[in-house]
This record gives structure tokens, sequence and C-alpha cells, in this order.
């Protein structure tokens, strides 16, 4: 999708004319509104306990541990590979003569 919502019309009105984002967008004032006339009790408590879980959700098993459990035979969630050989403790710097001289460039 190569379209600025900014500038480029959404489309035309029924007269031809063109809509942009910024004529059908609601304001904060309106979101407001419609939360206070149509998020009622029923929404908010149906809503309140969502990121409890269900309870699939808390029969699952968790791992234990500080450190995540990678599965190697996973498609979907795999570990970087710049973590491979990375000691938990910092080396130490290199100090050569010529980083020493090295410089942070700053800009404006």
């Amino acid at each position: 999708m190569d379209v600025d919502l900014y500038s480029e019309p959404l489309g035309n009105d029924t007269l031809g004319k063109p809509v942009y984002l910024k004529d059908i967008w609601p304001s904060a004032q309106e979101v407001n509104e419609t939360c206070a006339n149509r998020c009622g009790g029923d929404v908010q408590e149906g809503y309140s306990h969502a990121t409890e879980g269900d309870a699939q959700w808390k029969s699952m098993p968790v791992p234990e541990g500080e450190l995540f459990q990678w599965d190697g035979e996973s498609t979907y969630v795999r570990e970087a590979p710049y973590f491979d050989g990375m000691s938990k403790t910092p080396g130490e710097l290199n100090r050569s003569p010529a980083r020493s001289r090295s410089r942070c460039w700053v800009t404006r």
C-alpha cells in the first residue's frame, strides 16, 4: 500500500469531492463520548478479567529458570545467532593505541 493518508484522499463523496482521513477521523471528544455512552458496565465487566486467561491458558506448563528455553526445532521463534558463544560476563576492553585516539562524532 503506497498511500499518504495525510495528503491523499481515501475516495470521493457522493458529489465527487475528495474525502480525506482527517474528514472522517473522530475527535478525542467524540471517542470519549462514544465510550461513555456505549461502553457500559456490561462491557467493562466482561473485559475486566481478560488478561487473566481462561482455564486452558492457566493450565499451560510454564518453564522455570532465569533464561528462556529455546526450542531448536521451532519454526516460529528462534534464538538469534548473535548470542552464540556470548559470555555472561563482559570481556576486557581493547585499549589499543588506535582505539585510544578514537572520538565520537556528534552532529546537530
